[in-house]
Order: C-alpha cells, then structure tokens, then sequence
C-alpha cells in the first residue's frame, strides 16, 4: 500500500517537473520571438560621438558630445532575381596518374621470403597436390615487422587453421632486414607456391 503511494508521489512530482520544464521551454521561445521582432526593425537613426576629455591643465573645458541625429538612407526596391545562366562545360585533359614506383626493398623482401622456404614447407607437410597461395600482408619497410597477414589460395583447396597459424608464425618472425631508413606501412603480396 505505502509502496503504490510512494510510486504515485514520485510519477506526479515527475509529470510536474516536465509539466514547467515545457513551460519554461514556451516561455523561452516565445520570448526569443518578441526579441527579434523588436530588434528587427530597430534603426533610430542615431550616432554616437565619442566623448572627448582633455589632458588637465591644458585650459580646455570638458565638451560633452551627444547623440547626432542623421537622416535615414532611402530604402532601395527589391530587385528582381536574376535568372540562372548555365555554364558551358570545358574540356579537360585525361588525367594519367604518374607510374608507380617499384619500392626498392621489395627484391630484398622477396629474397628473404625464398630463403624462409624450408620453414614454409614444414607447413604443408601432408597434402597430396601441390599449389599456390597469395600472401598479403602490412609491412613495415623501417622495422621489417609484417602484420594483418591474409592468405588467399590460388590452386589446390583451403588452407587448415593448423597451416594458416604455420605461416603466419614463419613471415612474422624473424622480422624482415629491408634496409629502408624510413616509410610508411605498406600492403605487399606475393605469391608462395608449394
């Protein structure tokens, strides 16, 4: 009984507060509008002069300077809106990307992969058909450390889970010798065939 009581308390005293909050919300709103409407149109046509005050001593009297009223500018007739003219298209010129440079560690990149080749078979130890498979990975040309691989086979069926964590464990580490001194991490793939 007293807990019905209390949840009734507690959702009237809610329903109130959103009740003045939409109030103050209206108010708010109703308030902005009658502001713009009054300074919409506010031009009284006055300017201010700054008030002058001389340095003391110099046997000048303080001149106060009041608001000048000038004559307001005459209001111009809304013109009529330009039509819109369509602008002739131009011919441009094919754009041909500039060639893609060979990086130059990639032979080196390759050259270490070959030599990893006796640990790369160990991984397909047990199929009958030989294949190929491309292997892309993220490289790091300054630190040599190759990650994010994927390998997508080319011939024969699917690589096992077994072989995937294989391969993976013999292109990460040790990390690749490129010889670059700096650049930033690149996409490579090349094709193991086995």
């Amino acid at each position: 009984m007293k807990r019905a009581v209390l949840i009734a308390r507690i959702e009237a005293a809610r329903a109130e507060r959103k009740r003045r909050r939409r109030k103050r919300v209206i108010k708010l709103i109703l308030f902005l509008i009658l502001l713009w409407l009054l300074l919409r149109r506010c031009d009284t046509g006055l300017v201010f002069v700054p008030l002058v005050v001389p340095m003391p001593g110099a046997g000048m009297s303080v001149a106060t300077a009041g608001p000048k009223s000038t004559p307001p500018a005459p209001r111009r007739a809304r013109a009529k809106p330009r039509r819109l003219q369509r602008v002739k298209t131009a011919a441009r010129p094919v754009y041909t990307p500039p060639p893609a440079g060979r990086a130059p560690w990639l032979s080196a990149l390759r050259l270490q992969v070959a030599a990893r080749s006796p640990r790369l078979a160990r991984c397909f130890e047990g199929l009958r058909q030989p294949g190929a498979l491309t292997w892309t990975s993220s490289l790091d040309p300054s630190t040599g450390i190759a990650a994010d691989h994927s390998f997508e086979p080319r011939s024969g069926g699917a690589l096992a889970q077994p072989a995937r964590l294989c391969l993976m464990a013999a292109l990460s580490a040790p990390p690749f010798d490129l010889g670059a001194q700096s650049g930033a991490r690149t996409r490579v793939s090349l094709v193991i065939e086995f």
